[in-house]
């Protein structure tokens, strides 16, 4: 859970950019100081670099780590089609917020320098604390303005909601925060992509996995 007192921030596309190039030089010089120093290859200094930077990034969130690095294993797999790109996109996306928490909660004193804004973001609503009665109001909120478009029942469109967010809890925090524009916008919210099973309209029973084998989508 983040720090309440504190929102995290994330950058925008143009701030990552200067950071890459902030860093990068950053990043060869050590290399090359470590490879003079030890004898090494710089290839194998940069793998040592990785398994220390992992290590501590296990120390911070030992869950959030192996998802984070279950991402990137599909994002760049050149096998990888656009359904599981996007799918490992959002994993890695809610890997590396929780992972920004972490830092936050164990030093509250760091505020960045040239990459962190001058005025804190109010917070959203999953950064500030919710009961389990107002998860559920945002489910039964949502239900029936999706329900509406789609032309079926709020029950359906709701037990949509928690089967899709029990397979893909990287979508959580969005869909607290605006359930509606989640799922117009997400492309995630349908029955292959969630986890529960649901009668199809000739009574029988259908999985996701059905679903997914016969619309040829493979799973990550």
């Amino acid at each position: 859970m983040c720090d309440p007192r504190k929102p995290i921030h994330t950058p925008d596309a143009a701030t990552t950019d200067d950071a890459y190039d902030m860093i990068l030089p950053h990043l060869n010089e050590c290399v090359e100081n470590a490879a003079r120093e030890t004898g090494l290859a710089g290839a194998s200094v940069v793998l040592i670099l990785i398994e220390i930077l992992l290590t501590v990034l296990s120390q911070l969130d030992p869950k959030a780590t192996p998802q984070f690095l279950g991402a990137l294993s599909v994002l760049y797999d050149p096998a990888a089609n656009q359904s599981q790109n996007a799918r490992a996109e959002g994993k890695r996306r809610a890997a590396v917020k929780k992972l920004f928490r972490a830092v936050d909660l164990k030093r509250p004193e760091f505020e960045g320098s040239r990459l962190t804004r001058s005025t804190p973001a109010p917070l959203t609503t999953t950064e500030v604390i919710m009961t389990p009665e107002q998860v559920i109001a945002r489910l039964a909120e949502g239900a029936p303005q999706v329900a509406s478009n789609a032309e079926i029942g709020g029950c359906e469109i709701a037990g949509m909601f928690v089967s899709v967010l029990h397979a893909n809890p990287e979508l959580i925090p969005a869909f607290l925060d605006s359930p509606v524009a989640t799922c117009v916008d997400g492309g995630r919210f349908s029955g292959e992509y969630g986890s529960l099973s649901w009668c199809s309209k000739s009574g029988r029973t259908v999985t996701p996995a059905e679903l997914r084998r016969h619309l040829d989508i493979q799973d990550n």
